[in-house]
């Protein structure tokens, strides 16, 4: 694929290897030049990809556990013999969802929207098993916040809730790994 980048550096989310603030020039992004992506995502200072054969990479500031990393690393293949197919990033976290309808997440975890049942950060894939038995089709993330969506039509939601947006009737923030179905 020919994947080109440009624009805001600072949190090394472009993944060009080098820290400059402002590439204001489209650039290539030769690391996946032999490599067919399905998706990229990219939060606020991380950055995921997985190519069409499920192969995972990361990068960016919030690259955990080798923080910072500036370009593209293979993070794997599969998660426990699971495929991905789909990436979401949050601001410092990411979401990957396989085929089977689990969904495993790493990165920062202050306000607990990992949803893996803690506030610590993840650095390693991690599966969320408070959803084992549901189909998640879809997982879309805030800065704080993760919803993921279940073939049921139900809708979860993790992590900062100081304005509602996850759903859960209320708004203190004190929320982390609540899982509401809504409506």
């Amino acid at each position: 694929s020919e994947v080109v980048v440009c624009g805001d550096n600072r949190n090394l989310t472009l993944g060009i290897g080098q820290l400059i603030n402002d590439v204001s020039r489209v650039s290539n992004l030769d690391f996946f030049s032999n490599r067919q992506l399905k998706k990229v995502a990219i939060g606020d200072d991380i950055a995921v990809a997985i190519s069409d054969c499920g192969d995972v990479f990361i990068w960016g500031r919030g690259c955990i556990p080798e923080s910072p990393c500036p370009t593209p690393r293979f993070l794997g293949s599969s998660l426990n013999g699971r495929v991905v197919h789909s990436v979401t990033c949050g601001g410092s976290f990411v979401a990957l969802t396989c085929v089977t309808g689990e969904v495993y997440t790493l990165g920062d975890n202050t306000w607990g929207q990992l949803g893996v049942g803690s506030r610590s950060a993840i650095p390693n894939p991690t599966k969320i098993d408070a959803l084992t038995g549901e189909n998640i089709v879809h997982v879309a993330a805030g800065s704080l916040h993760m919803m993921l969506l279940a073939a049921s039509g139900i809708l979860y939601g993790c992590g900062y809730n100081r304005w509602g947006q996850i759903a859960i009737g209320n708004d203190t923030g004190d929320n982390d790994n609540a899982y509401a179905a809504t409506p």
